[in-house]
């Protein structure tokens, strides 16, 4: 009899708990399998991407780059912004807008900041082939020696000062 008055006491807190666990076990594996679903379609992009290039269709796999997400922090739209801004490049009348596209991948900060600093010196790279000013300045923190990209910065530096004659700086 005490079980069963425990019970009568206790039985819509518990079946309460017991639901919430259940919802909470469930809405857990949904939005992971959520997750999943979504890196499977954005690696199907990515694939079907490399299959476009594989036909020298560039314009349809930049068509298709422009579906990811420019602000987002997951591999595949980091990479995906990468491979635009690149493919923006082999292009001479968007040269301008790849090096803009790494500006914004440089300006991202929900990114990590190796990320953000690759961004920058493929941005100030690409600026020196087209011996733009003001490039010295862009390097920053990447001229850091705890700076991952340190050694290429100091190798870009070089390459503006031989550009505008300085050899001894």
């Amino acid at each position: 009899e005490r079980l069963h008055a425990l019970w009568d006491k206790f039985k819509v807190p518990v079946i309460g708990v017991i639901t919430l666990s259940f919802l909470g076990v469930g809405g857990y594996s949904f939005y992971n399998h959520y997750q999943v679903t979504q890196m499977q379609k954005q690696s199907e992009l990515f694939i079907s991407i490399g299959y476009l290039l594989m036909q020298d269709k560039t314009a349809d796999a930049l068509a298709v780059l422009h579906t990811f997400n420019p602000k987002s922090k997951h591999g595949y739209e980091i990479l995906a912004q990468f491979l635009k801004a690149s493919l923006q490049w082999k292009n001479k009348d968007t040269q301008e807008q790849s090096i803009a596209s790494y500006k914004s991948i440089a300006a991202n900060i929900s990114l990590e900041q190796s990320w953000r600093d690759l961004a920058t010196l493929m941005s100030v790279m690409r600026g020196i082939e087209l011996h733009k000013e003001g490039l010295l300045n862009e390097l920053g923190i990447l001229l850091q020696e705890n700076n991952p990209w340190y050694l290429f910065a100091l190798e870009a530096k070089g390459i503006i000062l031989l550009q505008q004659n300085k050899p001894k700086e």
